[in-house]
């Protein structure tokens, strides 16, 4: 199941003015005194309380908006992280700065800069050219002569810093809200608005600026045609900032609830993907041998660790004859991970119960798993596998391996059985047509037959080393004769597990022992 995240929602341009008038309207005195004391304070402070005022004020309006009683203690609720906001101010206003540096320097360096470009263009045009309409340079050069170049010039200036530093402020307006509203450094606030401008739209957080500053220049204007007193002016700006504030405010508010919503949405997906798993994991599990069979003078005993929810190991033993004297014991790793792996893993235990029905030889068995698996699965999936068939009363184990890791025999003197075969799976016209190498092990009283995936000996610690071949080697000879498989795979695991330490465990882990018991007469 594929968690279903919208690239996009709907920010509401309307919802916005809707919102903030109303919130305008029910708490007009309040939030005009708020915004009154914002700019008379900011003013005083010299902007040094500027963006924490202004963030509390927002706070203030969010919790209006959000159907709550805006509180004058939030105006300076903000105020003990003055130096965040001060700090963030100041680099806005050296953003502008430097703009406006920039343009003065084009507007100072633009007679030099355009005389000698524009003399030489005039020249050009003036002279008579077959390739140029008659009237085309007599009315180019009135047009020079008319028009001032520098005033064309420091527009064209004008609108190429205007646009960033208008993508500047849409994508930092949220900040305020965010480093106030969440606690949150100004680094993640910053991250965090970004975010939600590229989630909610550009062009539309644009408009919510643009109409936000049409309405405090609105403002502005209105008094100072009206009214010659710069206090009322001053009390008008102050009536209709929390109307531009609350634009904003409102649009936090909706990314707020989408991102709640969103939230909502994934948890029930991820609830929903668990059941699936733990579906999964049960089914795998079901797989596995439930107990050891009853071996009269042997020992047996596995595990299957997956190193997610649900793995491509698997082990299993099967009786290959009515009279119960020829085990069979297959280790199985398919390639790949997860899910996929454990899909392929079920169908290749369906396949080895039809396969292992009047088939002794290990080999036998994996050429007819061989030919089931030809286009049953993925071009680019294949198994390796592992079969030892234990003759109960003799002792003797039969080996043959399709790619599998070697078994380990453990008696006096540790080795690895060395089998040649390829893995399971390969298309026929990729496989080379070659049998599967068999051995044959007699184990002696008190010896082990190990069988296991690379999920061990390739697990990997955080230093990228590998457990390998010669530290699994000791660690099974380190073992005494008297602990019983169990007892050994319990240790095998605990110590893979402390070499891996803290970092990520990214395969299986499959480990079957058989021992024979130490006494001849068993």
């Amino acid at each position: 199941m594929a968690l279903d995240i919208p690239v996009r929602a709907n920010l509401q341009y309307f919802r916005c003015l809707n919102d903030s008038i109303s919130s305008w309207a029910s708490h007009l005195p309040f939030l005009f005194l708020a915004s009154f004391l914002a700019i008379l304070l900011s003013a005083i402070s010299g902007t040094l309380l500027l963006g924490s005022l202004y963030a509390g004020f927002a706070i203030m309006i969010l919790r209006a908006q959000q159907g709550e009683k805006p509180r004058m203690r939030d105006l300076f609720g903000q105020i003990i992280r003055f130096i965040r906001f001060f700090s963030m101010n100041i680099f806005i206003f050296l953003f502008f700065i430097l703009g406006f540096i920039i343009i003065a320097v084009l507007i100072f360096m633009s007679s030099d800069f355009f005389a000698l470009p524009l003399n030489a263009f005039k020249q050009i045009i003036a002279q008579e050219t077959p390739w140029v309409i008659p009237a085309a340079p007599e009315h180019i050069g009135r047009f020079l002569e008319e028009k001032n170049i520098i005033f064309y010039a420091v527009i064209l200036a004008a609108c190429l810093l205007f646009l960033p530093c208008l993508i500047f402020v849409v994508k930092c307006f949220y900040i305020y809200l965010l480093a106030a509203d969440r606690g949150v450094h100004i680094d993640e606030a910053y991250v965090e608005s970004r975010k939600a401008v590229e989630r909610y739209g550009f062009f539309r957080h644009c408009a919510l600026i643009l109409t936000a500053l049409g309405i405090l220049a609105g403002s502005v204007a209105l008094t100072r045609d009206i009214i010659d007193n710069t206090f009322v002016q001053f009390c008008v700006f102050a009536l209709f900032q929390p109307l531009a504030l609350g634009i904003f405010a409102s649009a936090y508010n909706q990314t707020l609830c989408e991102e709640a919503r969103q939230w909502e949405s994934y948890k029930q997906q991820f609830s929903e993907m668990r059941d699936e798993l733990q579906t999964a994991h049960d089914m795998q599990m079901g797989l596995l041998p439930q107990s050891s069979p009853d071996l009269p003078g042997f020992a047996l005993d596995g595990t299957c660790i997956p190193a997610n929810s649900v793995g491509g190991d698997y082990y299993t033993y099967r009786w290959l004859d009515e009279d119960k004297t020829k085990l069979g014991i297959v280790v199985a790793d398919v390639s790949g991970k997860a899910m996929e792996a454990a899909v392929t893993a079920v169908r290749f235990n369906e396949m080895l119960r039809y396969e292992c029905q009047n088939r002794v030889a290990p080999a036998d068995i994996l050429d007819g798993l061989n030919d089931s698996l030809e286009g049953q699965i993925d071009q680019a999936t294949f198994i390796t596998c592992c079969i030892a068939v234990l003759d109960v009363p003799t002792g003797e184990v039969t080996l043959a391996s399709a790619g599998h890791c070697p078994p380990i025999h453990l008696s006096n003197r540790s080795q690895f059985i060395d089998l040649t075969g390829y893995p399971l799976g390969i298309p026929a016209l990729v496989r080379p047509q070659t049998p599967y190498h068999v051995e044959h092990v007699t184990l002696a009283p008190g010896d082990r037959l190990v069988l296991y995936s690379d999920g061990v000996v390739e697990a990997q610690n955080a230093k990228r080393n590998f457990f390998d071949d010669d530290r699994f080697i000791r660690c099974l000879e380190r073992a005494s004769i008297d602990r019983t498989p169990t007892d050994l795979i319990a240790d095998l695991v605990a110590n893979v597990k402390s070499f891996i330490g803290k970092a990520r465990r990214t395969d299986d882990i499959t480990l079957v022992i058989l021992q024979r018991d130490l006494s001849l007469n068993s």
